[in-house]
């Protein structure tokens, strides 16, 4: 395939990229609750407070290792808003993923042909375009694991440093990418290469170590060991076997650009072309972790940021390789669905930065004149309003307060006592009262004590506003 067809497909899906993350920034579009946890986490490292410490009385349990809000916290000291750091760090996440994508196709043999054709399917990529402006840990959890595939692919005796810190870096930032190790354990079983598996782990573990070590002045070892016991004994939400498959199966069904890229992929992959490279054992690594993490009810698209980058690498290289006739089709395939994705995903960025609530203006003036406590679902709200959140995670919340965790269900007994004067919402309580607040968000006691003592204050900006019963019309 000629690069110079595929230029054209790239410019396009770059200037898409670009001109979508313009319009986002100066809006909240792309944060959410999730958001909230990371700036919830950067705020508390501010104020020597940490997950898994006793220090505070905020409750801060998180599914989130420290890094990404270490990253956080020191872009907010520089003297940027909280909005603007969760922007920048993201940013320069998306931008180590475009850079490690590029790095993974050199390392596989690809040139000006792989390179254009990986980054047109990446770049307006519904996964991508979502988590460019979402402002979580997923960009540079994915960078770390693609840098570190592309890392083996030039060390495939797995000899050297670099793939085992890449590896560690990956896993430190978010804990399910896990990607890297299990792709050297699923290639440990192939013959001679059993060997190189005990040192690639024993320096992977060093470089964990190291990490752990490194962040420790910051927030002590707890974080960690919160984090690990909250995803092994008390993970938010309920798993269901099958959700995993059907929702992959969900994705590439609606979005036209991750169905070619992860066919073309497959091409790849299955092919003699990568027979006998690290590119095979990562791949099942990486599919099988993501069914996994996308078996639980509360995941969502941004675990699908790793695969999505996979699956751009492996149709590159199967662009690099295809023969002409092949090259047509593939050429009309890639500019079909890289024109209808960028299309559809600028139009739905203007009409997001288009909607009132874009930049939360209401919802955050009601929290600054509230003159009592707040408590808000997503930890994000009271922070740009200039207060400290109350909690960090209402989905780590439901299943602490199952666990009796002080701080948890401390929460819980300020609902109670009519302690908050306002409560923030992102759904309508008397709604989803027996579903995300039950099964998810806050957790059954949460909700109820929400029921009993507060009552519909209206909506700002998509947000529920809820206030105390005697506060509101002299209601009991």
């Amino acid at each position: 395939m000629d690069g110079r067809l595929t230029l054209g497909a790239l410019v396009l899906a770059l200037a898409a990229w670009i001109g979508a993350v313009l319009i986002a920034w100066p809006t909240y579009n792309g944060m959410n609750h999730a958001t909230g946890v990371v700036a919830a986490c950067a705020d508390a490292a501010l104020h020597g407070e940490a997950p898994g410490l006793p220090r505070g009385e905020s409750f801060l349990g998180t599914l989130y290792f420290p890094p990404i809000p270490l990253l956080v916290a020191g872009a907010h000291r520089l003297g940027m808003s909280w909005h603007a750091a969760l922007r920048w760090v993201n940013l320069a996440g998306m931008l180590a993923l475009i850079i490690a994508v590029a790095m993974a196709g050199q390392s596989l043999g690809g040139s000006g042909v792989s390179f254009t054709v990986a980054l047109s399917l990446l770049l307006v990529s519904f996964p991508f375009m979502a988590a460019s402006i979402a402002g979580r840990a997923d960009p540079w959890a994915a960078a770390f694991s693609i840098g570190a595939l592309a890392a083996w692919c030039r060390d495939p005796r797995r000899r050297g440093w670099l793939a085992p810190a890449l590896a560690a870096a990956s896993w430190l930032i978010k804990a399910t990418s896990f990607t890297v190790p299990l792709a050297v354990l699923l290639s440990s079983a192939a013959p001679g290469a059993r060997r190189a598996a005990g040192p690639f782990a024993a320096r992977f573990f060093a470089a964990v170590a190291a990490g752990v070590v490194l962040t420790i002045p910051w927030h002590g070892p707890g974080w960690y060991a919160d984090v690990l016991h909250t995803l092994a004994f008390a993970p938010p939400n309920i798993t269901t076997p099958l959700r995993g498959p059907f929702e992959l199966l969900r994705y590439l069904a609606s979005l036209g650009e991750l169905a070619v890229a992860a066919g073309l992929a497959i091409v790849y992959l299955t092919g003699e072309w990568s027979r006998g490279r690290p590119v095979r054992p990562f791949a099942i690594a990486s599919l099988a972790l993501t069914v996994l993490v996308m078996a639980n009810r509360g995941s969502d698209h941004n675990h699908l940021l790793e695969l999505t980058a996979l699956g751009a690498v492996g149709a590159g290289m199967w662009a690099e390789r295809a023969t002409r006739r092949e090259a047509v089709l593939g050429m009309a395939l890639v500019l079909i669905v890289v024109t209808g994705a960028a299309w559809r995903e600028t139009q739905a960025a203007v009409r997001a930065a288009r909607a009132p609530e874009a930049r939360r203006e209401n919802v955050l003036a009601a929290v600054r004149g509230e003159s009592g406590p707040v408590l808000a679902e997503d930890a994000l709200i009271p922070l740009a309003a200039g207060l400290r959140p109350e909690i960090s995670d209402a989905s780590t919340l439901r299943s602490e307060i199952g666990r009796g965790e002080p701080r948890a269900t401390a929460i819980v007994e300020r609902i109670q006592a009519r302690h908050y004067g306002l409560i923030v919402l992102d759904e309508n309580l008397e709604l989803q009262k027996d579903r995300w607040y039950r099964d998810f968000q806050f957790g059954a006691a949460a909700r109820d004590a929400m029921l009993s003592r507060y009552v519909a204050a209206g909506e700002s900006d998509g947000f529920w506003l809820y206030r105390p019963r005697s506060a509101v019309n002299g209601a009991p």
